[in-house]
Order: C-alpha cells, then sequence, then structure tokens
C-alpha cells in the first residue's frame, strides 16, 4: 500500500492550526484505505505555533514536525519537509 506524505509549512499559524490538524485527521481516519503521514516544517514562527504545532502532533504517531532554525521562507520549508517524508507520493498543503 502507497504511503502519502502531507507537508505543510507554518508561519505564524497557532490559531488556525488546532482545526487543520483535526480536519486532516478526520479526513484520512475516514479513509482507512490510505496510509498517510503529516510533516509540519515551522518556519521560524514568531508566536507560539511550535507549541501548538507540538501538542497536535503526539496525538498521532504518523506526523512528525520539523522547525527551522528561523524565517527561511515557504520554498525552504517545502524543500525541508519533502526531504523528511517517507511517503511514495507528497502533498504541499498550506496552513492557511
Amino acid at each position: 500500500m502507497a504511503t502519502i506524505s502531507i507537508v505543510t509549512p507554518l508561519y505564524n499559524e497557532e490559531k488556525t492550526l488546532p482545526k487543520l490538524a483535526e480536519r486532516l485527521k478526520s479526513v484520512f481516519d475516514e479513509t482507512p484505505a490510505i496510509t498517510w503521514e503529516w510533516v509540519a516544517v515551522d518556519d521560524g514562527s514568531a508566536d507560539k505555533t511550535f507549541e501548538v504545532a507540538r501538542q497536535a502532533i503526539q496525538t498521532s504517531p504518523r506526523w512528525q514536525l520539523l522547525k527551522l532554525t528561523r524565517n527561511f521562507g515557504q520554498q525552504a520549508a517545502y524543500r525541508a519537509g519533502l526531504e523528511a517524508a517517507t511517503g511514495d507520493a507528497v502533498i504541499f498543503l498550506d496552513a492557511d
């Protein structure tokens, strides 16, 4: 069975992140024929995005969280997520 990796760059997304995590989980958990993982990449957020993401990530063993040392931009966050992804296919998904 193929695995889908969803890579999401995060920058100051503390308010939108819980809803995104909830939606991803509900969509993919309702489709048991699909194996998936979520790779969230904090791109140097100035708010509490990393802390909120860390709490969300703990709810699923298929999720991973990366933190860049500063804001490198969306493309760098996509690249970091792509390198960490283990799936057979990758979907890039913005958090907002």
